[in-house]
């Protein structure tokens, strides 16, 4: 790590009860993100800084908040120019968040992502996305039944993470144009991954921009591609991610309710992806097991649905506990 970079990992003491947080975006003329990053409300919870990689031609509002950053190049790169050039910035806030500058949602959905961060002591995590968002990994997209899910898994597009996480993770960001492969590490850096790492469902957000991958008209996307393909071989070969899989370690319901038993995560999880709304019998239940035992052999042939103790133990769970789900 660059000397300029190094400082005392202790949590800087608070004045008030409530974080600091130091939001940076890095933000083009295509971005969608403007209704809320510029809100008021949001800005004066937050420290913002505004990375242009291209010159806008939008005006960025005059708010004390505000800091203005220009580097072209990619989204992470220009995070790291951010902070080598401001180091004491590492130094004065308890968390960072770092959105893509197509991310669709309101100031307030935002805040109360992070006042659910902060209740359950997330270190590293990020909102869901909308069922109807373009997305890279399943595990992102919204588990509706849920508040929150412990996982092993935060993607690029929206990271929040403390002040640890960021000093462990900056200097992988240096030469990392696109990232790919950066969010599959880390998870690692949290002191504990199973309960401080997590996806928050109760404030989803949209993605409507195509991904590269969805995209392949110009050379410059295939060209983009390439690249990301490259950066995410690299930090492969260098950590050995060919095994890597996501994982749910824990949900939490109405925001009280942990349940750490996989069987019922399980099932809890197929029915979220299979359902919008909650079973209103025990046919219903039948039906989504059936739905899951058909998806689950084709996927994971490890795993056996059929397994009657199982279904009758996750109906039995379901029926004492279908009030609260």
């Amino acid at each position: 790590m660059p000397e300029s970079f190094r400082f005392n990992s202790n949590k800087p003491e608070q004045m008030n009860s409530k974080p600091k947080i130091l939001c940076v975006i890095r933000i083009g003329n295509n971005q969608s993100c403007a209704s809320w990053v510029f809100d008021s409300a949001l800005l004066d919870s937050v420290t913002l800084v505004v990375s242009r990689y291209q010159s806008l031609t939008f005006s960025v509002p005059d708010h004390p908040s505000i800091i203005h950053h220009e580097f072209k190049g990619g989204k992470w790169e220009g995070i790291f120019e951010y902070f080598k050039a401001n180091p004491e910035s590492l130094k004065e806030y308890d968390y960072y968040f770092f959105p893509d500058d197509d991310i669709e949602t309101t100031a307030e959905n935002i805040q109360n992502f992070f006042a659910l961060c902060e209740k359950f002591n997330l270190q590293l995590a990020q909102p869901a996305l909308l069922a109807d968002s373009y997305f890279s990994h399943d595990i992102t997209v919204q588990r509706r039944l849920f508040t929150i899910r412990h996982t092993d898994f935060v993607e690029l597009m929206i990271p929040f993470m403390s002040q640890r996480i960021l000093q462990k993770s900056l200097p992988f960001f240096e030469s990392a144009t696109y990232g790919w492969g950066l969010d599959c590490i880390w998870s690692q850096f949290a002191d504990n991954p199973d309960t401080e790492v997590g996806i928050v469902d109760s404030t989803p957000v949209g993605h409507y921009r195509p991904l590269a991958k969805e995209n392949t008209k110009t050379i410059k996307t295939q060209m983009a591609q390439n690249l990301m393909v490259q950066e995410y071989k690299g930090f492969e070969d260098d950590y050995e991610l060919k095994n890597f899989s996501f994982s749910i370690k824990s949900i939490y319901i109405k925001d009280t309710i942990k349940i750490k038993n996989k069987t019922i995560i399980r099932f809890l999880n197929i029915l979220s992806i299979y359902q919008n709304k909650k079973p209103s019998n025990y046919n219903d239940i039948r039906k989504i097991l059936r739905i899951s035992r058909v998806e689950t052999k084709r996927k994971q042939n490890k795993q056996n649905f059929n397994n009657q103790k199982i279904n009758k133990k996750i109906i039995d769970f379901y029926e004492k506990n279908n009030e609260l789900i």
